[in-house]
């Protein structure tokens, strides 16, 4: 198979294809089963970006087939097509060449779905050159690392590209093909995609009444177009973009803007701030802008970025969710052996369920090229042939041999680190073991690690060798048992390492103490075999025992021979057969046993004589349940065990349906190989299949250092306070958008996996939203992770679910690696397959996490000059304030000449402050103002008591009602708690009876039913206080709209005499500030003090002038409704005079309609007359004399009233 492969180019770099797949390769093709059918020849390309694989036709009446090279597993040796006559034997060989017909047949690997889901095309090549160009030429592409990580621009462009692959010979691309492409239902005649190509006047119709669009129209820009009219014109970047536009109210952001933006999103606070990562310089963001608005919207030299262009650049891979270092290997890999974490299948050859289910070769072979790097044999013999199955089930058997050319011919295709074969060996015999060793050396070769390296032998207490040094090295992992019958002999080249006194100690100990520390082999009795040997592996001693005497044997039954081998040898036997033998004696003998050296595995004791034996090459396996156990009752010793020695765990035998654990909880203790069945696509495989997806998929990944280096406080791994050089992380997650997820309803579940303390799960959901692309908006509640404790161990998922829980997608991230900011993140299928163009829009905050009472020396040493700027703006700000109160009491101090600043600050000269740093002269300081501002902003107008006012509060009714809203909650919640606590205790009582194995299924199910009626009780609760709220509404307007018709006149005489002081006090301000202005003499910070407070005055003014007119108005209208208003009270009422024009009686008053917002001083309004207005009135708005004119047209006449309103 492709040994030739550079695995290094092709894990780290952007394929590219070979020139001879680029200009195209003549193969026949034929179906997979048709015997029947003419192959047909065709012209097989790959495209520049390495997207599809095409076969076109020279008819152009004859369709392309395509292929995703993502889902290309591989390309490999394939059957020989026959000739379709029945009567010939012969195969089929149009091109007649004289290479090897066998050598030329290929047949093309595509994953349908799963591991084993194939779509298997069969090519033949007219010569072996060809053959072995399409050969190499795909499978350097096929599983690399960034065809799978492609942003979110590089889908919509190979989705582009899938687009123009739809179209026929004659370059025309139906719009049928673009409209199931964009998944886009509905009337073809009434669509975004047929409103934008008719608009442009590219949709063209053909005889048969096609429609459809030429390829050389249908330009990416056109494509990009589409999209985001299909998806509804993003608005959630629209969004984006007034929000970091000026003012927010350009639908576009400048430069600086835009400067500022990606500086935003380039720092994700983890110990990153101006001085350690420094901004991007302007040029880096001029190209950006130039690169994604190309062209587009350019006002001189000034470069804009409008929606269109961001949204280009957030889904470009420049604003990638991973950093794209992090998809090659970039960790270190010359630790010892133990220090990774190391990809690990159980049972591999399985297809299905352990108990009936077939055992292929295929199985390993997708598991290698997945970068599994630890697969699993079961050993047996049958029929005096070595065979691989599930011992005692129905399971089908695979050959031995067939399995060990599968590992040569694949084990470093996709990685080049070393692959262990952890082996269950139940082969006994002499003559059977030696053959089993020569197959080893035969097929493996060079591959195989047939003795310890020379510069790190096999000694108590020296490390595993370092990773690199075991480069496309095979390892056999098998256990050392006792040997029944024989002598305790070892050769000299096995011997193993000596063991101290403490030890040889602890055995004797126990032996006098009668403790025996064997354990009981499991006996499986079957109807047609009269004995059986003991079963010397855990692993089928825990899934054998429960299946018991139902399950027949009749396929298996020649698989047993005579027991040869005892029990497990334990650490402390181990111990005592080495101290007694003498130098060149063993424990066994056989020609297994010398192929053992850095995966020795032994029967697990306990820590403490792991400890003491210090031998970095043995290992032992534990079960989920006995691993879960020792992880429980002794954390910290067995996170030291990991430290120093490998471990292997796998699912219990009780999963006869080959589900998984949770992988996690085995990593946090530092557990090497995690074994998990490859064949199920469930959450844990999920977990696993995205960790090891990062550096380069080579299947090892390097431990955090708190589970690699010894330290003073050993780490706990169910610890849940930060660790002593930990940095613990806070991570905020806001769910902005999806795009092309489910029709219906959609919500989305993100989920962390880590540490005990750090995991959260189904606890942050968004609420359902209406597909296929649903917009929860960039104001969208986060979703807070308050400290994760060891971001390194982390992962955070994102689930998609439809309105029916039906899983839509997903993708699992590794926490440290995450990028901050908005960004997009293309989901995958459960078999972490690209799902094209389903995406989700999110945002993120990435900080360290600081507990409150170190937040400010942490913000001080995050960014010391931001926070120097801060302490700096506090100080003067004090400062400032004790010059002022110095100033108020001593105004004749000197001053500064500040000319050029009131000229520079264009501001009007009725200004004045005080400070040091120049006072301004004044008769008479304005001691008064202050109090004036208090008791003017103090104040209240009409109406902005509202609800508040007591007699409405206190009214009987409101009082009342408020009651029995209160009531009702109380019943409502009653009702549900009771509903609760007989879920929780039949539940409860369902679980205390129910087997291990339903137990968890079951705490699920109460889990879920508890939440559901607390769900129902906030639902209930919502709806009752909707209700009652809404009567409370509804009866305290009507109590405020009668307080407000018996104030209104009130309030008009009132307003009139606050107005007048009002101005009267402004008037006099004005006039101090005029007199010290005549000196000229002026401080900087007394402009700006002084500016705020006429700011302020005017600001109060206009509000007063604004409520007086809407209050006048009112008393009109109240008083219209009691009786008609002739001319004389009018003009008693304005304090005006009616003009002379109004010759005739008015028997109504005009009618105004004001739309004024009261809190915004500079808000229009819209009523029929214009406000108050004065032509002479100053800047400040203070003046006489202004003219209200009230236009209204009644019964074809014209009234004009002029009101005289004094200030």
């Amino acid at each position: 198979m492709a040994q030739g492969v550079s695995v290094s180019n092709k894990r780290s770099e952007q394929p590219s294809p070979c020139q001879r797949l680029l200009e195209g390769i003549n193969l026949w093709i034929w179906e997979e089963n048709d015997a029947s059918k003419v192959p047909l020849k065709r012209i097989f390309r790959c495209d520049e970006n390495a997207y599809y694989l095409s076969a076109s036709s020279d008819d152009p009446n004859k369709e392309i087939l395509w292929w995703d090279v993502a889902l290309i597993s591989d390309v490999r040796q394939g059957k020989i097509k026959s000739k379709s006559d029945k009567g010939d034997k012969s195969f089929f060989d149009p091109d007649s060449s004289e290479d090897p017909l066998e050598d030329r047949s290929l047949v093309i690997m595509c994953r349908r779905d799963g591991l084993l889901a194939f779509d298997k095309v069969y090519v033949l090549a007219g010569n072996l050159e060809d053959a072995e160009a399409f050969k190499n030429g795909i499978n350097y592409l096929a599983g690399n690392v960034c065809l799978l990580n492609l942003s979110a621009l590089q889908c919509l462009k190979k989705h582009y590209d899938l687009c123009l692959l739809h179209s026929n010979g004659h370059g025309q691309l139906p719009l049928k093909s673009i409209r199931q492409l964009f998944r886009v239902k509905g009337r073809e005649n009434d669509c975004p995609i047929t409103n934008t190509l008719q608009a442009r006047g590219f949709l063209k119709s053909s005889e048969d009444g096609m429609k459809f669009i030429h390829c050389k129209d249908f330009m990416f820009e056109l494509f990009m177009e589409i999209y985001t009219k299909v998806v509804n014109h993003r608005g959630d970047v629209q969004d984006i973009c007034s929000k970091f536009s000026k003012k927010g109210k350009n639908i576009y952001l400048g430069a600086e803007e835009f400067h500022k933006f990606v500086t935003e999103q380039r720092f994700s606070g983890q110990l990153q701030n101006e001085i350690l990562v420094p901004p991007p310089k302007m040029d880096e963001v001029l190209a950006l802008i130039d690169k994604y608005e190309p062209g587009r919207n350019r006002t001189g030299t000034t470069s804009r970025l409008t929606p269109r262009g961001l949204l280009e650049y957030l889904l470009s891979e420049e604003n990638p969710i991973i950093p794209l270092s992090e998809f090659g290997i970039h960790m270190d890999m010359t630790k010892p052996l133990n220090d990774y974490f190391i990809n690990s299948s159980h049972n591999t050859y399985l297809t299905g369920n352990q108990l009936k289910s077939a055992s292929t070769v295929e199985m390993y072979i997708q598991a290698l090229l997945l970068g599994c790097r630890c697969i699993e044999l079961d050993c047996w013999v049958y029929k005096r042939e070595i065979v691989i199955t599930h011992g005692g089930t129905l399971c089908t058997k695979i050959y031995f041999r067939d399995v060990l050319m599968a590992i040569r011919d694949y084990a470093f295709v996709a990685s080049d680190y070393p692959v262990i074969l952890s082996i269950e060996n139940h082969v006994k015999g002499e003559e059977l073991l030696q053959s089993m060793a020569n197959l080893y050396h035969v097929i493996l070769g060079e591959y195989l690690l047939k003795e310890p390296l020379t510069e790190y032998p096999i000694e108590q207490g020296l490390p595993l060798p370092p990773l690199d040094k075991l480069k496309r090295k095979i390892i056999i992992k098998d256990k050392i048992r006792r040997q029944a019958n024989t002598s305790d002999t070892l050769p000299l080249k096995s011997q193993l390492p000596s063991i101290d006194e403490e030890l040889q100690d602890s055995v004797t100990l126990d032996r006098q103490r009668g403790i025996s520390r064997r354990g009981n082999s499991t006996l499986i009795k079957h109807n047609t075999i009269n004995s059986i040997s003991s079963i010397t592996s855990e692993e089928d001693a825990s899934e054998v025992a429960s299946i018991g005497e139902s399950i027949t044997s009749e396929r298996f039954e020649d698989s047993i021979l005579d027991d040869q081998f005892g029990d497990d040898i334990s650490y402390n036997e181990l111990a005592t057969k080495v101290r007694l033998v003498s130098e060149g004696e063993a424990l066994i003998s056989g020609p297994i046993v010398e192929l053992l050296n850095y995966c020795t595995a032994v029967k697990f004791e306990s820590f403490q004589a792991s400890e003491n034996m210090n031998s970095s090459r043995l290992m032992s396996s534990f079960d989920e349940d006995k691993g879960f156990t020792l992880l429980k009752n002794s954390p910290v010793e067995f996170v030291k065990y990991n430290m120093r020695q490998n471990s292997r765990v796998y699912p219990a035998g009780a999963r006869f349906n080959s589900s998984n654990y949770m992988p996690q909880v085995y990593w946090n203790a530092g557990c090497q190989m995690v074994a998990l069945n490859y064949q199920t696509p469930d959450l844990a495989m999920q977990l696993n299949l995205a960790k090891f997806e990062f550096n380069g998929n080579c299947g090892y990944l390097l431990k955090p250092a708190v589970l690699r280096i010894t330290r003073p406080q050993p780490f706990h791994p169910l610890v849940r306070t930060p660790i002593d050089n930990v940095t613990p992380v806070n991570l905020s997650i806001k769910i902005v958008s999806g795009q092309f997820l489910s029709e219906g309803r959609v919500f989305v579940e993100v989920e962390l996996f880590g540490l005990a303390a750090d995991t959260s799960r189904r606890a942050h959901r968004t609420k359902p939203m209406p597909g296929p692309h649903p917009v929860w908006g960039i104001d969208e509640k986060a979703f807070d992770f308050k400290r994760i404790i060891v971001p390194e161990l982390a992962l955070l998922r994102f689930s998609v679910f439809d309105e029916n829980n039906q899983f839509v997608g997903q993708r699992t991230l590794p926490v440290y690696s995450v990028n901050a900011g908005y960004r997009h993140i293309v989901l995958r299928d459960k078999w972490n397959q690209v799902l094209g163009l389903s995406t989700l829009f999110v945002h993120i905050t990435s900080k360290i996490y600081v507990p409150d009472q170190w937040g400010e020396a942490v913000e001080a040493l995050m960014d010391p000059i931001s926070h120097m700027k801060k302490q700096l703006r506090s100080l003067m700000e004090d400062i400032q304030e004790e010059e002022l109160e110095l100033a108020m009491k001593n105004p004749h101090l000197k001053v500064l000449q500040r000319d050029s600043l009131i000229k520079e600050l264009n501001l009007p000269p009725e200004m004045m402050t005080f400070g040091t740093f120049g006072t301004l002269k004044p008769a008479k300081p304005p001691e008064s103002l202050p109090p004036v501002l208090e008791q003017a902003r103090s104040r209240e107008q009409p109406g902005a008591t509202g609800f508040n006012n007591p007699s409405i509060k206190h009214d009987k009714q409101v009082i009342e009602l408020e009651k029995k809203m209160k009531q009702a909650d109380s019943k409502i919640r009653k009702n549900i708690e009771e509903k609760q606590t007989k879920a929780r205790k039949k539940l409860d009582k369902q679980i205390s009876k129910s087997s291990s194995e339903k137990r968890e299924m079951l705490v699920e199910e109460k889990d879920a039913k508890l939440k559901e009626l607390g769900n129902i009780l906030e639902r209930k609760q919502l709806l009752s206080k909707g209700k009652f709220e809404e009567k409370i509404f509804k009866t305290k307007k009507n109590l405020m709209d009668k307080i407000h018709k018996s104030e209104s006149l009130e309030l008009e005489s009132k307003h009139k005499a606050e107005i007048s002081k009002l101005s009267h006090q402004t008037s006099a301000i004005a006039t101090t500030v005029k007199a010290g202005q005549s000196q000229h003499d002026i401080s900087e910070y007394a402009y700006n003090k002084f500016t705020r407070w006429k700011q302020d005055i005017d600001k109060i003014h206009r509000r007063e002038k604004e409520a007086w007119r809407l209050s006048k108005e009112r008393a009109l209208e109240h008083a219209e409704r009691e009786r008609p208003i002739n001319r004389n009270e009018l003009s008693k009422m304005s304090n005006g005079a009616v003009t002379a024009e109004d010759e005739f009686q008015i028997t109504s008053p005009p009618k105004v309609g004001v739309s004024a917002d009261l809190s915004n001083p500079q808000s229009e309004s819209t009523p029929t007359d214009k406000p108050p207005q004065d032509s002479s009135t100053d800047d400040r708005g203070v003046g006489t004399g202004p003219e209200d004119v009230h236009n209204n047209s009644q019964q074809g006449k014209k009234r004009f009233v002029k009101i005289e309103i004094p200030d």
